[in-house]
């Protein structure tokens, strides 16, 4: 890290020139995560997030002092809705990383000056919401447990806990496995039995062969073709996440994607074959990817948020849960620009969610 005092701040768009600054900086960070990496910018850029709009903070000197990774989401909203929104991620949390080794006052001043161009930004973009996502972990503490509350609180943002489910791997595979429930360990085993077993996906070409499974399970929020070529190129390939084909009788039937930074792993996505789950082949896919996860000196096994917001949602946290675990909170923070159209938003998202709560109900009752 720099050991300069600087008395000014530069910004720098995180572009092709400073790629090299970026990983360097990222790199040796203690505090980095998986969103940090300028792999994980590229996979989200085309997928979940619109537009890249990371930048990076130098000195007076021309040092890194901070990056800070950024993200347009200009997406409809229930079709008829727009909203344009700048978050920090949008797989997992992160924020901006600041050098430790500037004073604490000059670190304070760095932050503002992150929060300042955030706001630029969103204004010169229209967006009516900033929202930053902190890590569960910062290092091998929590980040509530290390910063108590949300750095940008005093920016007048607004923070929200997120819960999040959390393996502890420092323990024997065997412990681990006892912890899981009931209903998912008998899975697992007779799904062994019967001959379903994990292996690494080991080429490029097998990889994109994923591609069909990608579709059927994500729907309409399926990787594009550009985007899985990213994850094994820059992901993958490089070593940042680990792919594991699970297969029945020779063929391929699920595959999940597990990464691996600052001993901290995270289940990042899987797709699955309709066979899949008829096989318990979902179940083990996660648990092959604990285990190979705790193997490669992992500390902490994230298995994802607890949402049950929707009913998708809550049947994805609902199988997670099986996997044992304990929750942590997340911190996220968020700045309201423009009220009214956020009130919009929420109030056409919720009645919607009522609508079609409703609409199952009535559907329900009518079989009945």
């Amino acid at each position: 890290m720099s050991l300069s005092h600087p008395t000014s701040f530069t910004v720098c768009a995180a572009d092709a020139s400073t790629d090299a600054e970026w990983d360097d900086f990222v790199a040796r960070h203690p505090y980095r995560a998986l969103p940090h990496l300028r792999a994980a910018r590229s996979l989200q850029t085309g997928w979940r997030a619109d537009e890249d709009k990371s930048f990076l903070i130098k000195d007076s000197l021309g040092h890194v002092v901070a990056v800070c990774p950024l993200f347009l989401l200009d997406q409809p909203v229930l079709r008829w809705f727009r909203d344009r929104r700048l978050a920090s991620s949008t797989i997992s949390g992160n924020g901006p990383l600041i050098d430790l080794d500037l004073p604490r006052r000059l670190q304070a001043d760095v932050l503002a000056f992150i929060e300042r161009e955030m706001r630029r930004i969103a204004r010169d973009i229209d967006a009516s919401v900033v929202s930053v996502v902190l890590p569960v972990f910062a290092g091998e503490r929590s980040v509530l447990s290390r910063y108590r509350h949300h750095p940008l609180l005093p920016f007048g943002y607004a923070e929200e806990l997120l819960p999040m489910i959390v393996l502890d791997l420092d323990r024997p595979e065997a412990e681990i496995f006892a912890g899981f429930r009931k209903s998912s360990r008998p899975l697992i085993r007779q799904a062994e039995r019967n001959g379903v077993n994990a292996r690494p996906v080991a080429t490029r070409e097998e990889w994109l062969g994923f591609d069909e499974a990608n579709q059927w399970t994500q729907a309409d929020a399926a990787l594009p073709r550009s985007a899985m070529e990213r994850a094994w190129d820059e992901l993958i390939a490089p070593g940042h996440a680990i792919a594991l084909a699970v297969e029945h009788d020779g063929k391929p039937v699920s595959v999940i994607v597990v990464t691996i930074v600052n001993r901290v792993a995270h289940y990042l996505l899987s797709f699955n074959s309709p066979r899949a789950y008829e096989l318990a082949a979902n179940h083990v896919a996660v648990w092959e990817g604990i285990c190979e996860a705790r193997r490669r000196g992992a500390r902490w096994f994230e298995l994802g948020p607890l949402d049950y917001g929707v009913q998708k949602d809550a049947q994805i946290a609902h199988f997670k849960m099986g996997f044992g675990g304990i929750v942590w909170y997340q911190s996220r923070a968020s700045l309201q620009l423009n009220p009214f159209r956020s009130a919009t938003r929420e109030l056409a998202v919720q009645s919607y969610r009522a609508l079609k709560q409703r609409w199952r109900g009535a559907e329900t009752a009518g079989r009945s």
